[in-house]
């Protein structure tokens, strides 16, 4: 079996399957993007250096916009009143513009929509969803908070099924598929609330240190996917079977 990330070889051994890790495709995706500088970016949108850039990333699904895009906004309206921020918005295109209907709610908020890499590249904390997000957020290096809710019966569900101790693929990869240890915070069910999340943006925000370990943390786990190039490896693979 060909896996794509590392710590799927040790778990699908343990269960009698041979696994090769051969590298991440998305890894090999980013490699080949480039972005204009952070400068050019504040300057389309008219925005001084001194703006703090903080991404928000709901989700792709309807349940998570539901769920959980109004404590991201409400942590955005209290980040609002002690920083001087301008929030980068990824809104996934083919959902319906109906689910974003409380965004007029928050007209006080300086809202940019741009894509979901422009959300990583661009800001110094992205609050993101669980989900495929948070790995390519790791990827771009971007300090983060992981929120995640869900119907409470669902959860309760979970739980007794799942026992991975963090949920995130960012945690996960960075850290190992069994570890207690986190490199990014994670906020699941009650504790995805505005408040929380705007104290655990705080923390980031307020102490460099902080946010520059999280970020090497991150690009350090990039680093050792990224040591195998996809493509190359599975077609070399599939072409000893041929």
């Amino acid at each position: 079996m060909l896996v794509i990330f590392d710590f799927e070889v040790e778990f699908f051994q343990r269960h009698g399957i041979n696994a090769e890790f051969v590298g991440h495709p998305v890894i090999e995706e980013l490699a080949e993007l480039s972005f204009p500088p952070r400068e050019l970016f504040l300057e389309k949108y008219t925005l001084s250096p001194e703006t703090r850039l903080v991404g928000l990333l709901p989700g792709s699904r309807k349940q998570e916009i539901t769920h959980i895009l109004p404590d991201m906004l409400q942590a955005a309206r209290l980040l609002s009143q002690k920083y001087r921020v301008v929030f980068l918005f990824g809104r996934a295109a083919h959902l319906d513009k109906e689910l974003f209907e409380i965004l007029p709610d928050y007209q006080e908020l300086s809202i940019i929509e741009c894509s979901a890499y422009e959300v990583m590249q661009y800001s110094e904390l992205v609050l993101v969803t669980s989900g495929t997000a948070t790995f390519e957020s790791l990827c771009f290096g971007v300090p983060m908070i992981v929120v995640y809710r869900t119907a409470q019966l669902n959860y309760l569900i979970g739980r007794q099924l799942v026992k991975l101790k963090s949920i995130s693929l960012a945690n996960i990869v960075a850290k190992g598929l069994l570890s207690s240890d986190r490199a990014v915070p994670e906020l699941i069910q009650h504790e995805a609330n505005g408040a929380e999340i705007y104290r655990q943006a705080g923390i980031i925000l307020d102490d460099p240190s902080v946010a520059s370990a999280m970020r090497r943390e991150l690009l350090a786990a990039r680093a050792k996917l990224a040591e195998i190039s996809p493509s190359p490896r599975v077609a070399a693979i599939v072409r000893e079977y041929l």
